[in-house]
C-alpha cells in the first residue's frame, strides 16, 4: 500500500462527532451533578460487574502474545533498515514518560491506603495480611502484565510503520488486515474512531482530575496561592503550552530532553524519599511484596469476586485494564514510533523489564513511605480524606517526607509529569 500524503487541517467526519458528543456530555453532567454521578456510576457498574472478566481474559491473552513474540519466529526481526534512533537509556525514559502521568505520583503515594482500607480476598481492613497484599497489588497492577500489552501493539505498529511502510494513526486503520481499506476507511471504521476518541478524551479527563489538584495544593501550601477554578485552568493552560513546545521541537530536541530531564527528578526525588524513609524496610517490604505477588498472580489474574461480591476487583483491577486498553492505541503508536531499528525481542523485553522497573520502584518507594506514616502514626490519612479530600491527603503524605519546602518544591514537577503523557 502506498503512504498517502496527509492533508492539512482537521477531518470533520472524525473531529466534529467526538467534540460534539464530549461538548454535550459535559453540559448534561455539569447542568445536574447529582443525576451525572448516578448515571456515571450505573456505567461503571455495569462494566466493571457484567464485563469484568473479558479485561481479564483480554491481559492475559495478550501476555500470551507477549510470549510468542519474545520467544517465537519473529524475535529477532528487526522493526526497520536503521539503526536505533535513540540510546537505551533515553529510549526507555521516552516510553516511561509517554506512559506515565501525574496520576502515578497521586496513586502510587495514596493506593496502597486504600488497598489496606479495603482489601481483597476478605481480609480484615488495616490488617497485617491487608499489608502484606497492598504492595503487592500495586506491583501487580504497574508491572510486566500491563507493559506486555503495550509491547504486542507496539510491535503490530512498528511492523505496519517501518516494515509495511504503511501510514497507520488511528484505531480504524489498524482494521485494515481484517475488514478490508474499503470498510475501514467507510462508516465502519469512522464509528470506530469516533468512539475511541471519545473513550480517550475521558481517559485524558481522568489523569487531568486526578494531577491538577495536586499540582494546585503544592502551590497553595508554597505560596498561599487559594485553590480556585482559575488556578486550574492556569495549570492545564501551561500544560498545553508545554506539550505544544515539546512536539514542535520534534522527538530529539523536544520529547528526548524533556523525557530525560523528567526521569532523572523522578529518579532524584524518590532516591531522597527512600534514603530518608527507611532505605531496610522499604527493601525489605518490596522483598516480602514481590514473593506475594509470586503467590497470588493466578489469583489476582482471574478475580472476580464473584461469591463474595466485595468490589476490589472491579473497582481497581478491571478499572486499570480498562484504562490501559483505552490509552493502548495512542501509546502503542508513539512507542513504536520510537523503537526504530530494534528487534521485536528487544523491543518486547527492554519495554517490560524497563517500564517494570521504572513503576516499581516508584510505587515501592512512595508505597512505603505511607505505611511507615501511617503505622508511625504521624499521618491520619482518613481524617484528611474527609476533611480535605484525597489531593490534600495525598500532599501532606510527600509533604512529610524529611524537609517539607524541599520535597514540595520537587512535587511540583507534577507539571512536567502530565506534559510529557499528553505529548
Amino acid at each position: 500500500m502506498k503512504n498517502e500524503k496527509r492533508k492539512s487541517g482537521i477531518e470533520p467526519k472524525v473531529f466534529f462527532p467526538p467534540l460534539i458528543i464530549v461538548g454535550i456530555l459535559c453540559w448534561l453532567t455539569v447542568r445536574d451533578l447529582d443525576a451525572a454521578n448516578i448515571v456515571i456510576n450505573a456505567v461503571f457498574s455495569y462494566v466493571t460487574n457484567i464485563w469484568g472478566w473479558a479485561f481479564e481474559w483480554y491481559m492475559v491473552v495478550m501476555l500470551f502474545g507477549w510470549f510468542w513474540l519474545v520467544f517465537g519466529p519473529y524475535a529477532k526481526k528487526r522493526l526497520g533498515d536503521e539503526p536505533p534512533e535513540f540510546s537505551t537509556a533515553s529510549w526507555i525514559f521516552m516510553m516511561f514518560a509517554s506512559c506515565t502521568s501525574a496520576a502515578v505520583l497521586f496513586w502510587g503515594s495514596i493506593e496502597i491506603y486504600y488497598y489496606i482500607s479495603t482489601p481483597p480476598f476478605a481480609l480484615a481492613p488495616g490488617s497485617n495480611g491487608a499489608k502484606e497484599i497492598g504492595l503487592a497489588y500495586s506491583l501487580f497492577h504497574w508491572g510486566p502484565l500491563p507493559w506486555a500489552t503495550y509491547s504486542f501493539l507496539s510491535v503490530a505498529f512498528a511492523y505496519f510503520f517501518f516494515v509495511r511502510k504503511m501510514d497507520v494513526i488511528r484505531p480504524s486503520s489498524t482494521l485494515v488486515p481484517l475488514v478490508g481499506e474499503k470498510h475501514a476507511k467507510g462508516l465502519f471504521g469512522t464509528i470506530v474512531d469516533n468512539f475511541y476518541l471519545v473513550a480517550l478524551i475521558f481517559a485524558m479527563g481522568t489523569s487531568l482530575g486526578l494531577a491538577t489538584p495536586l499540582v494546585t495544593e503544592c502551590m497553595q501550601y508554597l505560596f498561599g496561592i487559594p485553590h480556585t477554578l482559575e488556578l486550574d485552568a492556569i495549570i492545564i493552560t501551561c500544560w498545553i503550552v508545554l506539550n505544544a513546545i515539546c512536539v514542535a521541537c520534534g522527538l530529539q530536541k523536544g520529547v528526548k530532553i524533556a523525557s530525560d530531564v523528567r526521569s532523572y527528578l523522578s529518579f532524584l526525588m524518590l532516591g531522597w524519599v527512600f534514603i530518608v524513609s527507611g532505605a531496610s524496610f522499604i527493601m525489605n517490604y518490596f522483598t516480602d511484596s514481590v514473593g506475594m505477588l509470586l503467590m497470588y498472580l493466578p489469583r489476582m489474574l482471574f478475580y472476580t469476586d464473584a461469591i463474595g461480591k466485595g468490589g476490589f476487583p472491579q473497582g481497581w483491577t478491571v478499572f486499570y485494564w480498562a484504562w490501559w486498553v483505552i490509552y493502548a492505541i495512542q501509546m502503542s503508536i508513539f512507542l513504536a514510533r520510537i523503537s526504530r531499528g530494534r528487534t521485536v525481542r528487544e523491543l518486547c523485553f527492554g519495554m517490560v523489564l524497563g517500564l517494570t522497573a521504572s513503576t516499581w520502584i516508584l510505587w515501592t518507594v512512595l508505597g512505603s513511605n505511607t505505611l511507615l506514616l501511617m503505622d508511625k502514626n504521624i499521618l491520619n490519612i482518613p481524617q484528611l480524606i474527609e476533611q480535605h479530600g484525597v489531593a490534600r491527603a495525598n500532599h501532606r503524605n510527600l509533604g512529610r517526607t524529611a524537609i517539607q519546602h524541599g520535597y514540595d518544591v520537587g512535587i511540583l514537577h507534577p507539571l512536567l509529569y502530565r506534559h510529557r503523557h499528553a505529548d
